[in-house]
């Protein structure tokens, strides 16, 4: 059979052995040069006019979903390199939402909203570049050394090893809450049991109360305290901060070197210890609180409008420095 060129482009009908996908019109034929997102195959290569990086997915500006499609590294489902103001995998994210952040003295990690960490400051006791991979649920530091825990319940620990803090985390799963302090870290495992590893410095670890059932720990430098389901704090260890508050209610409990603070069934901030570095003296009154944080020498807390409250030494802009405002 002869080859037809109806319009006359020099390529010839397909129904007449030729490779011209139309053959009615001169501007489309194999050599063509394609005009993207027309709708019309210029070029008689068969695939989407709305691919123009050919890396298999449409543009998502005409119904398909590869965010950048000038970019063939670039497509949902791409291997994302973090940090580098690219969204490579088309998730809308690159810089990550974190979902909670937790400071040591010279250092500070956080964790974002796929469960992966990252940590930055000193890393004198590979606080930064120990921390793990993998994703995680629930992070807490100390003064040179942070845990978390995986969606299993397992700890992984990093930073300062000096007392066993890292190489004698408990091994396992089903742990609920995991607590960093300066010499020692606690636990609690599925049943709210209580366990502790590293310096036994004046009783911290071994003075841990046996009894199950408790919901919250959180260790200081020689001291532990735990909350139980009733809201009641039981402290062990060095007692500078007393043995923690009276009467029950209390949630979101923090420890510091001498103090032991908490919030009440209200939301106001209740603080019981020493005033060496003005911390029970500048307790905020008031209710609504949300969240509250306790470090060596100053204290901040959250208020459930967003507001942000501290109080303690201010040497280093600690108080004195704290975002003005609402919406935190």
């Amino acid at each position: 059979a002869c080859m037809t060129d109806a319009d006359e482009d020099g390529w010839g009908s397909p129904a007449r052995e030729g490779t011209d996908c139309d053959d009615e019109d001169s501007s489309v034929h194999p050599d063509a040069d394609e005009t993207w997102y027309d709708d019309l195959d210029q070029n008689c290569d068969g695939l989407s006019d709305f691919d123009q990086d050919a890396d298999g997915y449409d543009s998502d500006a005409h119904s398909g979903d590869d965010c950048d499609d000038t970019d063939p590294t670039i497509y949902p489902g791409a291997h994302e390199v973090w940090y580098d103001e690219i969204d490579s995998s088309c998730d809308g994210l690159d810089y990550l939402e974190y979902v909670s952040v937790t400071a040591g003295a010279q250092f500070s990690c956080g964790l974002d909203k796929l469960g992966e960490i990252r940590c930055w400051g000193d890393d004198s006791y590979g606080q930064v570049s120990d921390s793990p991979a993998g994703t995680f649920v629930e992070m807490n530091s100390g003064q040179t050394g942070s845990c978390a825990l995986d969606s299993v319940g397992s700890i992984a620990c990093w930073g300062n090893d000096s007392y066993g803090q890292v190489s004698d985390t408990p091994t396992g799963t089903g742990y609920a809450a995991v607590s960093v302090g300066v010499v020692h870290n606690c636990a609690l495992d599925a049943t709210g049991a209580i366990e502790c590893w590293g310096w036994d410095y004046v009783g911290s670890i071994s003075g841990a109360p046996i009894e199950v059932g408790y919901a919250e720990v959180s260790c200081s430098v020689y001291s532990a305290c735990v909350l139980d389901a009733t809201g009641a704090t039981t402290c062990w260890g060095d007692n500078r901060a007393g043995w923690g508050l009276s009467g029950t209610g209390y949630s979101l409990l923090a420890t510091g070197i001498e103090n032991v603070c908490a919030l009440d069934s209200t939301g106001g901030v209740d603080c019981v210890g020493g005033n060496s570095y003005l911390i029970q003296s500048g307790v905020p009154g008031g209710t609504g609180h949300i969240d509250l944080a306790l470090k060596a020498t100053f204290a901040c807390a959250l208020s459930v409008t967003g507001g942000i409250e501290c109080w303690g030494q201010d040497d280093y802009g600690q108080v004195s420095d704290a975002p003005s405002g609402g919406g935190w």
